[in-house]
């Protein structure tokens, strides 16, 4: 029984990933942790923010303000987006 002849495959050379996957780049990497903790502080600082909703709705949550952060932050606050608004 030779243990490392079994699946015949090379092992990973160190820091380098062999799956031919997505490669997700620096500046994306640092996008996706951005919203991700916009979303996680808007979920965990619920009550604080739901007493200055108004003035968010106002002067922050704007048509100009990019699409991904307004998600982020309407989804930790459990809150709709216009696009998928329920009746």
């Amino acid at each position: 029984m030779e243990i490392d002849n079994e699946n015949g495959d090379n092992s990973e050379p160190n820091g380098q990933n062999r799956n031919k996957g997505y490669n997700v780049g620096e500046l994306e990497q640092w996008c996706l942790c951005t919203l991700g903790y916009l979303k996680s502080f808007s979920r965990q600082y619920a009550t604080e923010i739901w007493s200055h909703i108004a003035m968010l709705d106002e002067e922050v949550f704007t048509w100009d303000i990019h699409p991904l952060i307004r998600k982020a932050a309407f989804s930790g606050l459990c809150r709709f987006t216009s696009e998928k608004s329920h009746l």
